[in-house]
């Protein structure tokens, strides 16, 4: 069996309207809510799960 290269599907412009798409729909979402924050996953998980939260009792 010979080995291909599997050809990429779209080009660097088209990931590149994507890219740009996407940053344009999240500055809509965030811009029509105007109390959601961007937070790290970390900051999100603590908030979730206090420090100590998850720990074994003992």
């Amino acid at each position: 069996m010979a080995d291909r290269k599997k050809k990429p599907g779209h080009d660097d412009a088209w990931w590149a309207a994507q890219r740009h798409a996407y940053i344009e729909k999240n500055d809509i979402l965030l811009s029509d809510y105007p109390s959601w924050e961007w937070v790290s996953p970390y900051d999100f998980w603590r908030t979730i799960f206090p420090d100590g939260f998850l720990q074994p009792r003992g």
